[in-house]
């Protein structure tokens, strides 16, 4: 069985990354549910919000992203039962970086498909993926019929709605669970 996960707010915290960088960077306090684009986008403006965008994807600063709460052990344990792929939206020039951060988290092994921004429907469909876990409910919502897509509950995505094929989970500890006990 094939696992995708995304890695941006799902695997390492890129909230946290963004929300440290608006305070260092311009002294603006916001809570982590304010980090996602349709909120920061209106307190930063575009110049700013920009900016923040690429420093937290194409810079060193990558690396100093903390991981998603479980989200190692988790992988560390999929590993050893299940293919697993990391499949992104990241650019080409923001990919090296991702693979860092795996590898400085002891899981550099992960392959890495990116999609350049684009639906990422063709590589879950591709590498046979049965299940993929997002932090982006409008990713979501191309999965094709032959993909659980579970959505990862975060601060800046629990008030939108998605898909009612979409599941959720908390943490990834439920999405293990919910994986491991999959009726199929």
């Amino acid at each position: 069985m094939h696992i995708g996960l995304d890695f941006d707010g799902t695997i390492a915290d890129v909230a946290w990354l963004k929300q440290r960088y608006i305070l260092d960077r311009w002294d603006v306090q916001v809570d982590i549910a304010e980090t996602g684009r349709r909120v920061a986008l209106p307190i930063l403006g575009d110049k700013r919000y920009e900016e923040m965008l690429l420093a937290v994807h194409q810079t060193e600063l990558v690396l100093e992203m903390p991981p998603v709460n479980q989200a190692i052990e988790v992988i560390e344990r999929f590993l050893t039962a299940y293919d697993v792929t990391v499949v992104t939206a990241r650019l080409d020039e923001e990919l090296g970086l991702a693979q860092d951060w795996l590898k400085l988290h002891g899981i550099g092994d992960i392959p890495i498909v990116h999609t350049k921004q684009q639906s990422k429907a063709p590589i879950w469909i591709d590498l046979n993926i049965k299940f993929h876990l997002d932090d982006t409910p409008e990713v979501l919502e191309d999965a094709p019929e032959s993909m659980v897509p579970v959505l990862l509950n975060r601060p800046y995505n629990i008030d939108i709605a998605n898909s009612f094929s979409v599941e959720n989970v908390d943490n990834w500890i439920e999405f293990e669970e919910f994986v491991r006990n999959y009726p199929f």
